[in-house]
This record gives C-alpha cells, sequence and structure tokens, in this order.
C-alpha cells in the first residue's frame, strides 16, 4: 500500500556516522518511542537532555552538511524543528561549558582583588606627579607672561615720556611761540 501524497517519510539516519554517534541517536530515538505522555516534556528530563548533549559534542567533528543531516533525523524523532534543537543542544553545551569556568574565574578574580591596591596607588601617586608638574608649568608660564606684559608696559610708558621731552613741532605750521609736541602718543591711544 503506497503512502498518501501529503505524507512524508521521515528522514533516515544519514550514513557515514561514528559509531558512538550512531549508537546515540538510536539510544535518544528508542527511549523517545517508549516514552508515554506528553512528548514536549520528554525533551526536558535530564536523561534526554544528557544524550542531545553527547549528540552536539560528537557531531562537532563532522562536515556542516552531515551534521545538518543529523539534527534533521532527531527533528523527526523528537516535537521540535531542527534550529530548535541546535540551539537546545548549543545551550547545553555552553551551560556545561559555564560550570566548568566558574573555578578559573573566580581564582582570576581574586588575584585581581589582590593586584588592584596597588595598581591604584601606583595610578594615584603618578597622577599627582602630573597634575604637579603641569601646574607647576601652569604657574611658571603666568609669571612670564606678567613679567613679559609688565615689561611691555614700561617700555610703552618710556616710550611716551620720551616722546613728550624730546620734540616739539610748531603750531599752524609757522615759527610760532606756541609748540605741540610730536608724539604718536598724544591721544593717549597706542
Amino acid at each position: 500500500m503506497a503512502p498518501p501524497e501529503g505524507f512524508k517519510k521521515p528522514p533516515s539516519m544519514p550514513d557515514g556516522l561514528p559509531m558512538a554517534l550512531e549508537v546515540k541517536i538510536k539510544e535518544l530515538t528508542l527511549a523517545v518511542r517508549a516514552s508515554e505522555g506528553d512528548k514536549k516534556t520528554i525533551l526536558f528530563t535530564g536523561k534526554m537532555n544528557n544524550a542531545l548533549l553527547d549528540i552536539y559534542l560528537l557531531s562537532r567533528d563532522l562536515s556542516p552538511a552531515l551534521r545538518s543531516a543529523v539534527f534533521t533525523h532527531l527533528s523527526s524523532v523528537l516535537p521540535c524543528s531542527k534550529d530548535t534543537l541546535v540551539k537546545w543542544a548549543s545551550r547545553l553545551y555552553l551551560h556545561k561549558q559555564g560550570g566548568r569556568l566558574q573555578e578559573p574565574l573566580r581564582k582570576l578574580k581574586e588575584a585581581v582583588l589582590r593586584a588592584m591596591p596597588e595598581q591604584i596607588n601606583k595610578y594615584n601617586k603618578e597622577f599627582k606627579i602630573y597634575n604637579e608638574a603641569k601646574y607647576a608649568k601652569m604657574a611658571s608660564d603666568d609669571k612670564d607672561q606678567k613679567a613679559h606684559s609688565e615689561e611691555e608696559e614700561e617700555r610703552r610708558q618710556g616710550q611716551q615720556e620720551n616722546c613728550w621731552a624730546s620734540k616739539e613741532v610748531p603750531v599752524d605750521g609757522g615759527d610760532q611761540a606756541a609748540l605741540e609736541p610730536a608724539c604718536p602718543y598724544k591721544d593717549g591711544h597706542v
């Protein structure tokens, strides 16, 4: 009897898989078929999670096409899509890795906490030296600028005084008795 037209044959297990991977897939398939009850709760048992994680780890060495075929086959056995299985398996893997990383992370944090006070003190000392040098330079620049502007002011005052005393020119262009000083600072402007 031929299957109805709308019915598709579930994907078979791909060829060329390592023996350990084939055994894990068969175990998972038998466990799903043997279980009773809601199919969605099957996936979230500890036994199923361990089997899916083992399959994920064993399939990491396969080519991408073969790996995709493995998860396509599993999606025909389990009550979820291939993408969901891949995401779930990768999360299980990351969760497992996270457990192994806790001890090294704790040691790293302790080492950082031990080293930080010394580093902070070193930074504060260097920052203090930097700021002192910066402010000393600013203060010397201000003194130099103030001394330069005082010298400039004295020079201008000296020019004005010299100007008033040195030259006098006749007013109205004649040799009159009224003379006016010839100074560029006449109006008090430079």
